[in-house]
């Protein structure tokens, strides 16, 4: 289950849980490459 920002719970199968996973990761990837975002690791000191 996804549950949005909004608080709407979203049931996916195990199967649209995979596919929405692995889309949600090529936008994030794809935002990183376009220097849109930049990536963050928890604990980590950022780069100035």
């Amino acid at each position: 289950m996804i549950v949005s920002h909004e608080g709407e719970e979203i049931r996916l199968t195990t199967r649209q849980a995979e596919m929405w996973a692995r889309g949600a990761f090529a936008v994030y990837l794809a935002l990183v490459d376009q220097r849109r975002i930049t990536p963050r690791i928890p604990g980590d000191t950022p780069q100035t």
